[in-house]
């Protein structure tokens, strides 16, 4: 790999996902160590064209930039980096591209298959939201007739311009304070009634049957 620019044979190595690329071997290109020592690439990026015109297939007219480039490189193990060189009748120009642009090929399909593209859903957001359009608890003032509001007023003026006046703007606060008073006003009338009850109830001796 002497003499070839590191991101070309990054660009390789990514390419041919790190495997041999002769057909039928695909052979990962990381050795391990029975000592524990920490792994190597043992991989070796081939010239398809020879890097000098006296090596293999090298006698094409190419510039010295393209010799080096990674369209001209092709990933294999030691064994079939060996066997293409000294077999170059066999193993031309055109093969070996065949065989690497069938590689990666079959690199970037695998590829496609194990992270798939993620699809675009749309998704409908629903609310329970409620609009507020009177206060609890003063239902009854509404109803009112007699009942009187301030000139100038939010319910005033909306009288005035014939439209109805709802409180569904109306701050947390109040909308707070009126719920409290309402529950209270439950409780008031619940409590009322069961004195009633008890009052109407026939009262009964102590110790005598009905």
């Amino acid at each position: 790999m002497s003499g070839i620019p590191a991101n070309e044979l990054k660009i390789l190595i990514a390419k041919a996902a790190g495997r041999c690329a002769f057909r039928g071997c695909g052979k990962m290109l990381v050795t391990t160590s029975l000592e524990g020592a920490d792994p190597v690439f043992s991989g070796e990026a081939c010239h398809i064209i020879a890097q000098s015109r006296q090596g293999p297939r090298g006698n094409l007219i190419v510039t010295e930039g393209q010799r080096d480039h990674h369209t001209n490189l092709v990933l294999m193990c030691q064994e079939h980096h060996l066997l293409i060189d000294r077999r170059p009748e066999v193993y031309s120009v055109g093969v070996l591209r065949t065989l690497k642009e069938q590689h990666e090929k079959n690199v970037s399909a695998l590829d496609s298959r194990a992270l798939p593209a993620p699809k675009m859903q749309d998704e409908i957001l629903r609310s329970t939201c409620f609009e507020v359009t009177q206060m609890p608890g003063f239902e009854e003032v509404r109803n009112n007739p007699h009942h009187s509001h301030p000139a100038g007023s939010a319910r005033a003026n909306g009288r005035k311009n014939g439209k109805r006046h709802t409180n569904s703007h109306l701050p947390q606060t109040q909308l707070k304070l009126a719920i409290a008073v309402q529950q209270r006003r439950l409780g008031q009338a619940k409590l009322k009634q069961t004195r009633e009850k008890l009052r109407r109830s026939p009262k009964r001796e102590p110790g005598i049957e009905g």
